[in-house]
């Protein structure tokens, strides 16, 4: 997230791109969005911005979990206010935690839960 972005709960507030080529992706995007792309030197992971403001992430499929068995994706980021809060309301409204929360960097508190349609969706509690 960007400093001038301050996402409210309920709103998405970011997009993953899973892949397995990068490169591609690089090129698809800056193309046909007119983004450019940002390695991040401390993580597998690379940033899409546009006119230098981050939009979106890219991450390699292999590095998710049973990443092998998902086709890539689009993934989804929405905002939380307390992240335990939102894991039981998750639980007690037919959804489920599929990974505990985690910790990034000038990010928050990321977990990741299925919806009660059998979506998956990432949350978040912006730091």
């Amino acid at each position: 997230m960007t400093e001038n972005f301050k996402p409210q709960p309920g709103q998405i507030c970011w997009n993953e791109l899973n892949a397995s080529d990068l490169e591609a992706a690089k090129k698809f995007y800056s193309e046909v969005m007119g983004w450019t792309s940002q390695d991040m030197p401390d993580y597998q992971y690379t940033l899409f911005l546009h006119d230098g403001v981050p939009v979106a992430g890219y991450m390699d499929i292999a590095f998710i979990a049973d990443g092998d068995q998902i086709p890539p994706n689009w993934f989804v980021y929405l905002t939380v206010a307390n992240m335990d809060e939102a894991l039981a309301k998750v639980n007690s409204n037919g959804g489920a935690v599929m990974k505990e929360p985690f910790h990034v960097d000038n990010m928050g508190t990321i977990a990741i839960v299925v919806d009660a349609a059998k979506a998956v969706v990432g949350l978040v509690e912006p730091d």
